[in-house]
């Protein structure tokens, strides 16, 4: 009879959603053990999924694998927190609010739950105890509440920087989010670098410490914080950054160079050559200097030679010789002058900057 096959695959497959049904309501009615302080404790933490509408591959994946050690560390007698919860803020989530027009939180919670159904049927032992939601009050005031302790003690700044800025989604992207062709990895659209104020945080601070010196070696510098003076200097560009490893350097340094990404240059300027910045001069304050910033238009990527100002190996650091010397755009030398028209330096001793 050839539908025996069939009808015995059809029975078979029946009585495995059975079995399924069965150990799953077994599961999902067994709570994980609460804390114990007699044994040793595992926490074993995946990535939070994004409530973007529905669970794909890529979340079984991880998933299944913080489910595989969760059991493997039970079965070894540890007390184990497997938790789960809902990475919920985001532009995304509004942009798709517009889009559908509803609201975000209509559109983030009807996510949730579908997400929350389809993680449950797949058997993965999460705490379910423990969900939280990124987006209510009750977590992300402990975010706050770390981003408060850090501008307490100085961690935090504002100041002008040139980000990475997606015209769709309209918001800072980090470099990992812009593919090889310069577009946003989300909304596909061509990414503007513009210079936006930000919120930096201080990380030279807690460089030093934090540091692997049996991987990077051990680099000392001293930080500055320059005033910047100038009628067209926003609030937020009142300090230049510059770290040096004498500081003595400043004793002799006459002006600031720069490069064309620098906050400092004029916008959108069309000049081809070095020119001063009008009306803005940073200060030195062992000298009591008002020094004047140029802008160095010319680029090269080959090394200089020694005692001349060299080319740039990206936008953002300069070299001379061979010594990177600055972050940030800017550069410090000890002799500065001009001649015909370009800026001629030499360079101050230079062995590690951040």
């Amino acid at each position: 009879m050839p539908e025996m096959p069939l009808q015995e695959g059809v029975i078979f497959a029946n009585e495995l959603h059975n079995i399924e049904k069965h150990w799953k309501d077994k599961i999902k009615n067994k709570k994980p053990k609460g804390p114990d302080s007699s044994q040793k404790t595992k926490y074993i933490l995946p990535m939070f999924p994004y409530p973007s509408g529905k669970l794909h591959l890529g979340h079984l994946r991880v998933y299944t694998i913080s489910d595989v050690l969760s059991r493997y560390y039970t079965l070894k007698g540890y007390n184990v927190i497997h938790p789960i919860g809902w990475d919920a803020f985001g532009l995304p989530a509004e942009n798709a609010a517009i889009e559908r027009g509803i609201d975000p939180e209509t559109w983030t919670y009807s996510n949730i739950d579908l997400m929350r159904k389809q993680l449950q049927k797949t058997g993965i032992q999460f705490d379910w105890d423990r969900e939280i939601f990124t987006c209510k009050p009750d977590y992300f005031k402990w975010t706050q509440w770390i981003f408060l302790q850090l501008y307490k003690h100085g961690y935090v700044r504002r100041t002008m920087a040139e980000v990475f800025w997606d015209p769709v989604d309209k918001t800072v992207l980090a470099a990992e989010q812009v593919d090889k062709e310069g577009r946003a990895w989300r909304s596909g659209a061509m990414v503007e670098k513009q210079l936006r104020c930000q919120w930096a945080i201080e990380t030279p601070k807690l460089a030093k410490r934090m540091m692997r010196e049996s991987w990077i070696g051990k680099c000392d510098v001293f930080r500055f914080l320059l005033p910047i003076k100038g009628k067209e200097v926003s609030k937020h560009e009142q300090l230049f950054d510059l770290r040096l490893k004498d500081p003595s350097d400043l004793l002799s340094t006459t002006f600031i160079v720069v490069t064309p990404k620098h906050a400092l240059a004029e916008k959108n300027s069309m000049l081809q050559k070095d020119y001063l910045v009008d009306g803005v001069h940073v200060f030195n304050f062992l000298t009591g200097l008002n020094m004047p910033v140029v802008v160095r238009m010319k680029r090269k990527t080959a090394k200089a030679k020694e005692g001349n100002y060299g080319g740039y190996a990206t936008s953002r650091i300069c070299w001379i010789g061979s010594s990177p010397v600055s972050a940030h755009g800017a550069l410090l030398f000890r002799w500065c002058w001009m001649k015909k028209g370009k800026v001629r330096c030499r360079s101050p001793k230079v062995s590690c900057l951040f």
